[in-house]
């Protein structure tokens, strides 16, 4: 069975008028933490937050249109390869500063950038 916040708060209500029929009054958040931890969560903050989580993953299916899904996937590596790209270009220009100090560290060391050791 797919879990839902929608349906584990229908549980928490179930869990809540049944112990409120048996027991004392239990409070709503105290059904919903016995929820989650029934359902193998730390607390309900977790559950809730990998629910979330899930609920926008199935989101993603394009209501099982996989052209959407291709097309998406294609988006987004495009766009990972435009950062690597800039990400790229960073490097070079970072590294090119280096080259342009690496006489001055060299001094700093003691070493001669125009006679290096062996």
């Amino acid at each position: 069975m797919m879990l839902s916040i929608e349906s584990v708060k229908k549980q928490a209500n179930l869990l809540k008028t049944f112990l409120n029929e048996k027991h004392s009054n239990i409070s709503h958040s105290s059904c919903l933490q016995a929820i989650a931890k029934i359902n193998g969560y730390k607390d309900w903050n977790t559950m809730q937050s990998m629910l979330d989580h899930q609920e926008e993953i199935n989101d993603m299916s394009y209501d099982n249109n996989p052209k959407s899904y291709v097309h998406d996937v294609a988006d987004r590596l495009h766009e990972l390869e435009s950062y690597v790209y800039e990400l790229a270009n960073q490097v070079d220009k970072i590294q090119s500063k280096v080259d342009e100090h690496d006489p001055y560290i060299l001094m700093q060391q003691g070493i001669d950038p125009w006679n290096p050791p062996d």
